[in-house]
């Protein structure tokens, strides 16, 4: 069995001549990969890659403009569109052979009954036997020396967001996924839980933006000057020792394939 991420995902999985949903697509970084194996594979599949597009301090357009060019000459294969995978009215029913779900129900998971609602987007829109991809971060499984410094980004994180009645993310157990799923009318194909490992590529850029979407939040928590300038430095501890260390330890995360019953 395939022990890396992409390797295990497309596995077996036929990408020509199919119609894809991207859900969410965040950075571009899985987007991209699902692009480039469309171009190995050949055929004539496309990519609707679907986000809010709503972090604070991003602008939209620079954002989408900056994806366009990560995925170069593999442009080709994508659309990018605004939208709420809550809300897919856009897409018709039955129009969607296979959904990546890369990293996203981690962020709505804060909302546990609200995940359902996309659940049934996906199922809406999915063709009889199409097949849902979800990628989701899993919880640290003990707090060590590698991994500290992430473990304290992340938890930081959820303080800030929760002072400001917030949530920044729950992590997901994917037993409970797959019993979501099975209500609605998916059956599981396979899965596999891998360990963290360390991103030494570019952990600069996650972290610069992590600190700018943190202290942009800080300025909106109704505390003490004082108190919002000691977890500004808080902040600004962990990015630079993220510099320092020159990686960020990544959480152990599990994927799961599932497929869609016969209706």
């Amino acid at each position: 069995m395939p022990k890396n991420k992409f390797s295990f995902i497309f596995n077996n999985l036929n990408l020509k001549n199919k119609t894809i949903l991207d859900a969410a697509t965040g950075a571009g970084r899985a987007t991209y990969r699902w692009a480039e194996q469309i171009d190995k594979q050949g055929g004539h599949s496309r990519i609707i890659s679907v986000d809010k597009f709503d972090l604070p301090g991003e602008n939209e357009k620079e954002w989408i403009s900056s994806i366009k060019q990560s995925l170069g000459e593999y442009e080709k294969y994508v659309d990018i569109k605004k939208g709420d995978i809550f809300n897919l009215h856009f897409l018709a029913d039955n129009s969607i052979d296979i959904i990546n779900c890369d990293n996203t129900i981690v962020f709505l998971n804060k909302e546990p009954l609200q995940i359902m609602n996309a659940l049934k987007e996906f199922k809406r829109i999915l063709k009889p036997e199409g097949i849902l991809v979800i990628v989701s971060e899993d919880t640290f499984d003990d707090l060590t020396e590698k991994n500290q410094t992430q473990w304290k980004r992340w938890n930081l994180s959820k303080a800030i967001y929760n002072l400001n009645g917030k949530t920044w993310s729950t992590e997901p157990k994917i037993k409970n996924v797959m019993d979501a799923l099975n209500i609605i009318g998916f059956k599981k194909q396979d899965s596999l839980r891998l360990n963290a490992i360390k991103n030494t590529s570019n952990y600069k850029t996650i972290v610069k933006e992590w600190k700018k979407i943190m202290n942009i939040e800080i300025q909106k928590i109704p505390f003490s000057h004082n108190f919002k300038t000691n977890l500004k430095e808080e902040v600004k501890k962990i990015y630079e020792k993220v510099l320092k260390e020159k990686y960020i330890m990544t959480f152990s995360y599990w994927i799961l394939k599932a497929v869609l019953k016969d209706r």
